[in-house]
């Protein structure tokens, strides 16, 4: 019976230890700010919101290469934060196309504020 304990025990502190790293991993600003970019900007290109586009769009020159992305073009490639700004917005750098583009989201609310094509 003790040794049914002692599986029954190391089980149990495994799958807690699983969980913790999980939600580590989520709460990490480096997951969690490229999860969110990710999911933003490809729901954005499904859903060919121009007006979305246009308002994140740093320039004419990212709007049109934004709004001419075919609904199936997905971020490829994205990277970790490369830096934040004095706004408090983390600085990526994704692909869409073949392209570079870089992504600034707000810190807290992982929201995407402004897209650049390199």
């Amino acid at each position: 019976m003790n040794r049914k304990h002692s599986i029954f025990a190391a089980a149990c502190t495994g799958i807690a230890l699983l969980l913790f790293f999980i939600v580590m991993m989520y709460n990490n600003p480096q997951t969690r700010g490229r999860v969110s970019l990710e999911k933003q900007l490809n729901t954005i290109i499904a859903n060919h919101a121009v007006d979305q586009i246009k308002s994140l769009s740093q320039n004419e020159q990212t709007y049109q290469f934004m709004a001419r992305l075919s609904p199936t073009i997905q971020c490829k490639r994205t990277s970790d934060i490369q830096g934040m700004d004095r706004d408090s917005q983390y600085y990526y750098v994704t692909t869409l196309d073949d392209r570079k583009v870089d992504v600034y989201v707000r810190k807290g609310d992982w929201k995407v504020t402004g897209i650049h094509l390199q």
